[in-house]
């Protein structure tokens, strides 16, 4: 596996947080400066994740809309394919953050933000419907995604974030993976996150059909309180 880039900028990460002893996550102490407003949301609560609770734990970020942004351990199990028995690690369990409801499965692979293709893939799960079905917005996401909540689009509903690992072969990306798949979200996969949402937030305020759902979200809230 190629290193691990800083959360900054693209140097070589060799430095990690001396307080929560995460993953190295930066090139030198500006970029750990200029990291810390988003880092300190969960540099406490680090070091209590530090050790599976069970073989099928897998370490997740979740966003809430509530304003709560925490990592949990999330549960995973493994699938096969009855037709060519390809065998993958899936997430289970995940509808409890949506109403019961089984979640969109979104994978990130490019941070547009930063220019760069992540070497571990994040896979984001969320409600593929937020704007149109009276998601309450995510608190969590404005408080980390800066100008998110000042007009415009917002994100709404639960958000979480898992990790890919085993995801590259031979510097292609491979549709299935040739064994369990899922690693643990770390700090440095945080800043990878939030820079998804400034991007989508960034498209999401330039693209007229968001502009007109998010308008028609608005009148049927309206006319709901007349």
């Amino acid at each position: 596996m190629s290193s691990i880039d800083c959360a900054m900028c693209n140097n070589p990460a060799t430095l990690r947080c001396s307080a929560c002893r995460c993953s190295p996550i930066y090139c030198s102490k500006p970029c750990q400066l200029a990291d810390w407003k988003l880092h300190k949301n969960l540099c406490k609560s680090r070091p209590s994740f530090e050790t599976p609770p069970t073989p099928e734990s897998r370490r997740a970020i979740v966003f809430l809309e509530s304003g709560e942004i925490k990592f949990t351990w999330e549960t995973t199990c493994m699938k096969t394919d009855e037709d060519d028995g390809t065998i993958w690690e899936s997430p289970t369990g995940l509808e409890k953050y949506f109403g019961g409801q089984r979640p969109k499965i979104q994978p990130y692979y490019n941070n547009v933000i930063r220019n760069r293709r992540l070497k571990e893939h994040i896979d984001l799960r969320f409600n593929d419907n937020f704007l149109l079905d009276g998601s309450p917005k995510n608190l969590a996401v404005c408080k980390v995604v800066e100008g998110m909540d000042n007009g415009g689009a917002v994100w709404r509903g639960a958000l979480v974030a898992l990790k890919q690992t085993n995801t590259w072969l031979n510097k292609e990306r491979t549709l299935g993976n040739e064994s369990p798949g899922f690693g643990h979200m770390d700090l440095g996969d945080f800043r990878e996150v939030v820079d998804y949402l400034t991007n989508w937030k960034r498209n999401a305020d330039t693209d007229p059909e968001t502009r007109q759902r998010q308008s028609q979200k608005a009148f049927e809230a309206m006319m709901k309180g007349l």
